[in-house]
């Protein structure tokens, strides 16, 4: 099996999405009623949420939130820490407000270079990268901070920095942006198991867990499909974020 989904380090429920995915996917892997035998190989491809991003961050969530919207700071800080409580319920250190937005092409390209060392190298790069940005709050335009992360993850420091002085992985990024709109994907994560089953949104842990049974088993439940968490469909697109 293969899950294909586009998502953008800037993006809360991307975070939450992906690590609900991975939890569904162990309870479905771990289930020794279930016996799956069946490789699950995860794939992220790219859809920044603003492309014409500077590298050098105008300001924290908080803020850049009330301004884009017009609300007071109370209110800003209020409604960007809902979705804050929502990464914090799935264990993960959550820091939205404070978080420093920036163009995110460079870690697109160094998540490119690391799928070329294998998905395991590629999927501690992505974890590190998430985090890096919603627990630390460091700039992922930042090639230090690139730098960093990309050796944790396992990837050559030099190799990276000749990577990074270049355009290289550019054009793959943006025909990861292309296919995505091509498909009519507007906001993100977005996902297709086995090029199949679409989940739009940030779908609960149960919810991805039912869709995973409905090709994994012969004979999928009857509502399998239709069943969706009250918390599915969190997406955020170049508009912003749902709340």
């Amino acid at each position: 099996m293969k899950i294909v989904y586009w998502s953008d380090y800037a993006c809360p429920y991307c975070y939450i999405g992906e690590t609900r995915l991975k939890k569904a996917i162990d309870e479905v892997l771990s289930d020794p009623e279930l016996s799956v035998n069946e490789p699950i190989e995860l794939e992220m491809r790219a859809f920044r949420l603003d492309p014409s991003a500077g590298k050098v961050p105008e300001s924290d969530t908080v803020t850049r939130y009330g301004k884009k919207y017009h609300v007071s700071p109370m209110l800003a800080e209020h409604q960007v820490e809902k979705i804050s409580t929502l990464g914090r319920r799935e264990g993960l250190e959550f820091n939205y407000g404070s978080t420093l937005f920036s163009n995110t092409m460079d870690a697109h390209r160094l998540t490119k270079l690391a799928y070329t060392k294998g998905n395991d190298v590629a999927e501690k790069l992505i974890e590190l990268l998430f985090k890096a940005y919603f627990a630390d709050n460091k700039i992922l335009a930042d090639k230090d901070v690139l730098i960093k992360a990309g050796t944790e993850a396992g990837l050559d420091e030099k190799e990276i920095t000749d990577m990074l002085a270049t355009d290289e992985y550019m054009e793959y990024v943006l025909a990861d942006e292309r296919e995505a709109h091509a498909r009519g994907v507007t906001g993100v994560p977005y996902f297709e198991i086995n090029d199949s089953e679409q989940i739009y949104g940030a779908e609960h842990t149960e919810g991805f867990k039912k869709r995973l049974l409905k090709i994994l088993s012969p004979e999928p439940s009857e509502g399998t499909s239709q069943d969706k968490s009250t918390e599915s469909g969190h997406v955020c697109g170049p508009d912003g974020c749902k709340l």
